[in-house]
């Protein structure tokens, strides 16, 4: 199957489909999975539908949140280009919280039964391990982090994590509106905006539409240790 997509796929060589393919092949893969895309603002998965395959965003930014009492979201993780949406997908039925796409999305969906999963049980010892660390990391900021500490560790990691992922240069991109970062923070987007407008008038960052750079690593990094 010279030429199939996974063949082509920038993420093929990392992640989840880095494992299967090291288990079986690439064909093997291609023959497994079916992409969906979807506009920017929908709901990928509710609360209750049936979890039957695993899904990797394959492009496009994405978010896990749950629906508070308020009527509001609070986004528990960001997704960007190769991530799971979670491993419990694998092991649960169903899930308790949803996925939505920040822009627009295309997303891989993966069949996989009890002996395909038995056989990347490493992986997924690791990629549990990463989602439970950021669970307790957002639980950390909400409960104890000043808003300025949040923004700041937000920047940082959002910059390791594109990098780790081959971007370059001073500028990256952001493909969430202040209304996401607020949702993400508990906070509101006047209060997003502050913080925001703080940290540049600091010089510690600059923005642009749907980018940033982050201007004094040390700096910023002295902002988001603060508790």
């Amino acid at each position: 199957m010279a030429g199939s997509e996974c063949e082509h796929c920038v993420h093929r060589r990392r992640g989840l489909c880095a494992s299967l393919i090291e288990q079986q092949s690439v064909q093997w893969l291609e023959a497994r999975r079916r992409t969906r895309e979807d506009p920017a603002r929908t709901v990928l998965y509710e609360p209750g539908q049936p979890s039957q395959h695993v899904r990797i965003l394959k492009a496009g930014w994405a978010a896990s949140f749950v629906l508070r009492s308020d009527g509001r979201r609070q986004m528990l993780s960001l997704l960007l280009p190769g991530d799971i949406f979670s491993v419990l997908m694998l092991h649960r039925p169903t899930l308790t919280f949803s996925f939505a796409a920040l822009t627009d999305v295309a997303v891989c969906h993966i069949a996989l039964n009890r002996e395909d999963v038995a056989a990347i049980q490493d992986f997924l010892g690791g990629a549990c391990a990463e989602e439970v660390t950021g669970l307790q990391r957002r639980v950390v900021d909400l409960g104890s982090r000043k808003a300025q500490a949040r923004l700041a560790g937000f920047l940082l990691d959002l910059d390791a994590r594109l990098r780790a992922q081959g971007a370059t240069g001073d500028w990256q991109p952001l493909f969430m509106r202040q209304y996401d970062l607020a949702d993400m923070f508990g906070m509101s987007a006047v209060h997003v905006s502050r913080v925001l407008s703080w940290l540049r008038h600091e010089q510690l960052i600059d923005l642009r539409p749907e980018s940033f750079r982050i201007l004094h690593y040390p700096g910023l990094q002295a902002v988001a240790d603060r508790i």
